[in-house]
């Protein structure tokens, strides 16, 4: 693949990816809005909970899926179809399983589900509810596989079209089943049916799109791609161990030492940062396949340098989306849903923050994918997960401090053990450039996001407008101060240009 058509579906897949996803958040937020007023706030935490317990199942993937497409960007450079159906017929038969394991496992943590409920016994239908959200989950493992290689294929697009439609399509069945006061149960069996559809459908189309692989023989994978399968397997179990621990457990948590009330009441700025985070992921990660196919080609100076190109527009987005939350994500709240479902300052700063910390790890993580070094940094994401379980509980039991007990033990869990670990692989193994290089490009980075945040919400606590109009203003007033200050730092570093005149050659055709 010619590096100018790299460029071409790299921005395609990232604007695609991006404007879907925009408009999956707004169909995401009529859905919230919608089940909050007819099934309220309790059904929400319950909803939030079942969704971090089938979370923890989801560990059974063992970080398979990124291995895979790893394993696929050679053949799919030097169009082995051969190679190409062994991986896939392999993929299919690992999901295949995986889907059994979880519904075992899942159907297996029944008798414990009053441990994470307290008022368990006061909700009717508690077990019916979970069984039918453990078979969505087991469901969605099942012709799922056919996405990864449309992912290492570099069109992810398509994918991501499809799901948007049968989401849509989903939320507005479900919103006609609540106005028809069906309830819970019927609002999850509308889920169930979409996720077949959806895995179904995508199915077809990866076989019209590589229809010729059906007329190709199986062939044994050679015992160096079994090996290199193997371990990147093991790498990204450790690091999947981390994730589903960081991030899976504070629902968890939350439902055990605060309330059942207040995961759902968490889980409305859950949704928002989530949503934000994964806008931005979308438009990053769609790129992951181009930084793969300069991975194979083993030119470390163009690595470096699409590296710093990526990390500046990882950036970028960090910088206005973190400045946006942090002037709006209350205001919001309390436009969309009212004062009772607001956090404290305190959780609301935590919960950004957070959110700043993950986006900063962002392009390290896309370059340990692309690169395939998930196996040498296999036991950072335990001792990440060690580290998060401790703070958490000690902020918790000994401190007292709820939800921002919480965040706080993800925050410092991260500082100390991935934000730092998961470049210094990437520079060390991937890039073959010294660590320092990172530590300065990143003190510039913070310095100048510290100093806006500072700055724009200092600016907005001075406007004391309400309502809409007044969301609109401290909008408005943080992302003009914001892009001062972005265009005055870095209109003349080599990224910022390279990137502008991607976007000129763009336009003009």
């Amino acid at each position: 693949m010619s590096h100018k058509s790299r460029i071409h579906y790299s921005v395609l897949n990232s604007s695609i990816s991006g404007g879907i996803y925009v408009l999956k958040m707004l169909a995401q937020f009529i859905s919230r809005s919608l089940f909050i007023y007819f099934l309220g706030k309790e059904l929400l935490g319950l909803n939030g909970l079942f969704t971090s317990i089938l979370n923890m199942l989801s560990l059974t993937e063992l970080g398979i899926g990124t291995s895979i497409i790893y394993s696929l960007y050679k053949p799919l450079n030097e169009k082995d179809d051969h190679q190409i159906k062994a991986l896939m017929s392999l993929y299919k038969k690992i999901y295949t399983t995986i889907g059994i394991i979880v519904g075992i496992l899942g159907l297996m943590l029944v008798p414990f589900l009053h441990i994470f409920i307290e008022s368990a016994s006061e909700i009717n239908g508690l077990y019916y509810y979970y069984i039918l959200f453990l078979l969505n989950s087991v469901i969605s493992y099942f012709f799922t596989y056919n996405r990864s290689l449309l992912n290492a294929d570099q069109r992810s697009y398509i994918s991501a079209i499809n799901d948007f439609i049968f989401q849509l399509l989903v939320i507005i069945v479900q919103a006609f089943v609540l106005f028809l006061g069906k309830g819970y149960a019927f609002f999850l069996i509308v889920q169930i049916i979409g996720t077949l559809l959806s895995n179904i459908t995508i199915s077809i189309r990866v076989n019209k799109e590589f229809h010729y692989l059906k007329d190709v023989p199986i062939m044994k994978l050679p015992k160096e791609t079994v090996a290199t399968l193997k371990k990147n397997t093991i790498g990204n179990l450790s690091s999947k161990i981390g994730q589903i621990i960081v991030n899976g457990t504070d629902s968890l948590l939350i439902s055990i030492f605060v309330s059942l009330a207040s995961v759902g009441i968490y889980s409305n700025y859950f949704l928002i940062v989530s949503s934000v985070q994964q806008l931005c992921v979308q438009i990053t990660n769609s790129i992951t396949a181009s930084i793969g196919n300069v991975a194979v080609a083993g030119d470390e100076e163009h690595g470096f340098a699409v590296y710093k190109k990526h990390y500046f527009v990882s950036f970028s987005l960090l910088y206005f989306s973190s400045t946006s939350l942090m002037i709006a994500l209350d205001p919001f709240i309390h436009l969309w849903l009212g004062s009772s479902y607001l956090l404290s300052k305190a959780t609301m700063l935590a919960i950004v923050v957070n959110f700043i910390v993950k986006l900063f790890r962002q392009t390290p993580l896309v370059f340990i994918d692309a690169y395939g070094l998930a196996w040498i940094q296999r036991w950072k994401a335990i001792v990440e997960s060690i580290a998060n379980l401790t703070f958490s509980l000690l902020f918790l039991i000994v401190f007292d401090l709820g939800i921002v007990g919480v965040m706080l033990g993800t925050i410092l869990s991260s500082l100390m053990t991935v934000s730092w670990y998961e470049p210094y692989v990437v520079f060390k193994y991937g890039i073959n450039k010294p660590f320092g290089t990172y530590l300065r490009i990143t003190s510039r980075y913070l310095l100048i996001l510290l100093f806006t945040l500072l700055l724009t919400y200092s600016v907005n606590n001075q406007i004391e407008i309400l309502g809409i109009v007044g969301l609109l203003i401290r909008l408005s007033v943080g992302l003009v101060i914001a892009l001062l200050i972005y265009l005055i730092v870095f209109k003349n570093d080599d990224e910022f240009l390279s990137i502008m005149l991607i976007v000129k050659k763009l336009l003009k055709r």
